[in-house]
């Protein structure tokens, strides 16, 4: 069968016209072009680390241009399609005009996504299908401001888009014709149809400096188009029987093919042995949730150095495993993790709102046994949707930004500095005398924009921390380059440390334990390895403890609240589920290195690709 004449002519004609606007937006591309290596030029300089040697700032160069390029190609067709009805020659004074709006728009998108990953050192993905817009202006009220560098590269980069599309329009002659526009589409379908969505590093070896090769726009768009065509979890059979323990060897049982999470509660108690035990008197426990409290720059070993000598202090009287993960890249898995070993759902397990499914956890087993439920936090509790979480768990009194007086002075757009939240809490705490409790504290300065009330006496201080890891001058300016970061982990930690001063005199001291670890580790100083952000520290210090005891096998938040759980029913006879929902299996105690767990680790709500097993690290977003 054949097309008519009349069809075939106007077929023909179109294409041509096609091929005719293809051209011409060749023709124009290189104004394009000029503008995003303006932008990715002020990206670079003001991302790569101060003290990056030559070699390393022209590998991450050639890098990121390479994948700029190979970006663009990729979406070309895409951005053609975009600006076609900027091409034609109909009004050519209008379209001329119009497409300098829309590229316009687009150079300024790219800034912005640049701006957001010099503040986050992460590029932006899918995150804000994961986010209501009350959390999404929050975040943005508690962010940095614009970088200086990158505005100047965006005003020159604006500057340089209209330069040469003026020049350019002018040209008599075009470049590309409409035969030469054929083939070049014609190798961007396939580059985009057979080109990976991620690539390999840059050689330097660094997460942070992968991150800042990759072309954020390209990123954003394949991360939302893959979040876009991802198909809801389906139902499944059960779960069998799996191998996962801090003994290892054991069997979990699973029961139930409709529920693929519920498993006989097997877990062992390993706490019990490094505890005097004080029968009829269950102890109160204490939990320190530090925002972005990473191992990098925290405690014994620590590759940055430790800026957090109270609490390396406090590492020396505890219980301490130096090889401790979070499972989640950000806050909003903390609490379910930490206290009810959850899975995570599709945008994280509180997201899910009031359809948050019926689960036993830590606090709600507690609170059935007479414990009273505690919260200290000096920042919006609905973030995260923490206040529905622990409304669900029972919690009795719940403190947030709302409940300060007068006497506390406010910190910065988050809520209030954490010396303030600390004396809060010490205060309510010994307004509260009931026992046994649960009292959970969550920091927050730790976290952009890092400002809080009297940072500038802290700038000596964080000097004298230089001098005393022994860094030296050559590389005294790296750590300049974040110091407000640095001065707000030392503010927190001396704020823990008088914490933990002033606790003393009160009369639960001495039947308490006390649970501090990181929710994540925070990303903007630069990371060295991608596990580096789930790396944080944990201790469970308290007047009961035999001795102290560093410990190097690995374990992850999962495994808190099933430790804890059988800790105090093997030993005080606290009743607890005996068909349980834990992802983890306990803490591991081995002295030396081991790892024994399998568990996923989720970096964002929207991008669950990271796994451990075992002694392996599983990065299944494939760079090739």
């Amino acid at each position: 069968m054949t097309l008519p004449k009349t069809l075939r002519d106007r077929f023909f004609s179109a294409a041509a016209a096609l091929l005719e606007a293809a051209a011409g937006f060749l023709d124009l591309l290189p104004a394009l072009a000029l503008a995003m290596l303006f932008l990715r030029a002020a990206e670079l300089t003001a991302g790569i680390q101060t003290g990056a040697m030559f070699t390393e700032i022209a590998g991450t160069a050639a890098a990121s241009l390479a994948l700029d390029l190979l970006s663009l190609v990729r979406y070309l067709p895409v951005l053609f399609l975009c600006s076609l009805s900027f091409l034609p020659a109909l009004s050519r004074r209008r379209s001329f005009r119009g497409l300098g709006l829309a590229w316009s728009l687009l150079v300024l998108a790219q800034a912005a996504l640049a701006q957001f990953f010099l503040t986050a050192r992460d590029p932006l993905g899918a995150d804000l299908f994961a986010y209501s817009w009350g959390d999404i202006c929050e975040t943005v009220a508690g962010g940095a401001g614009l970088n200086v560098i990158l505005l100047a590269g965006l005003v020159l980069a604006l500057i340089s888009l209209w330069t040469a599309l003026i020049l350019l329009n002018r040209r008599s002659q075009p470049a590309f014709s409409p035969r030469v526009a054929a083939v070049v589409f014609a190798i961007a379908l396939l580059v985009m149809l057979a080109a990976p969505k991620r690539f390999g590093g840059t050689g330097s070896g660094t997460e942070d400096t992968y991150k800042l090769t990759l072309n954020k726009a390209a990123f954003f768009l394949d991360s939302n188009l893959a979040y876009l065509k991802s198909s809801r979890i389906k139902e499944g059979p059960g779960l069998p029987a799996q191998t996962d323990s801090a003994a290892p060897g054991a069997v979990l049982h699973y029961l139930d093919p409709k529920y693929p999470f519920l498993r006989d509660e097997q877990t062992p108690d390993v706490l019990g042995p490094y505890f005097r035990i004080l029968k009829g008197s269950p102890p109160n426990l204490v939990f320190i949730i530090v925002e972005g409290l990473g191992r990098s720059f925290s405690g014994p070993g620590a590759h940055l150095g430790s800026f957090t000598p109270r609490l390396d202090e406090l590492a020396g009287s505890s219980l301490y495993w130096e090889n401790f993960l979070a499972v989640q890249g950000r806050t909003f898995a903390a609490l379910p993790s930490i206290f009810a070993s959850l899975p995570f759902g599709a945008k994280g397990l509180s997201a899910l709102g009031e359809r948050m499914p019926a689960h036993d956890s830590l606090l709600s087993v507690l609170k059935g046994q007479g414990y009273r439920l505690k919260f200290y936090g000096g920042f919006p509790l609905d973030f995260d949707n923490e206040r529905l979480f622990f409304r669900r768990e029972g919690m009795d009194v719940m403190v947030d930004e709302n409940d300060f007086g007068t006497e506390y002075a406010r910190g910065n757009s988050w809520g209030y500095a954490d010396s303030e939240v600390v004396s809060r809490m010490l205060a309510g705490e010994i307004r509260d005398p009931k026992q046994p409790f649960v009292s959970v504290l969550q920091t927050m300065t730790t976290h952009t924009p890092y400002t809080f009330p009297g940072q500038a006496r802290y700038y000596a201080r964080f000097e004298r921390r230089l001098d005393e890891l022994g860094v030296g001058e050559g590389r005294k300016e790296v750590y300049r380059a974040y110091r407000d970061i640095y001065t707000s982990i030392l503010y927190t930690d001396e704020a823990l440390g008088r914490f933990f001063e002033e606790t003393k005199k009160n009369p639960a001291y001495q039947n308490t334990v006390f649970i501090l670890t990181g929710d994540h580790r925070l990303p903007e100083i630069p990371m060295a390895t991608k596990i580096d952000r789930y790396y944080v520290p944990l201790l469970v210090f308290s007047p009961l403890l035999k001795a102290p005891a560093r410990i190097k096998a690995v374990s992850s938040h999962f495994d808190i609240a099933p430790s804890l759980l059988a800790f105090l029913s093997h030993n005080y006879g606290v009743p607890t589920p005996h068909a349980v929902t834990w992802i983890g299996t306990g803490l591991d105690m081995e002295p030396s290195f081991r790892s024994t767990h399998n568990f996923p680790l989720k970096q964002t709500k929207t991008n669950l690709v990271d796994f451990v097993s075992g002694t392996w690290f599983i990065d299944t977003c494939v760079r090739q």
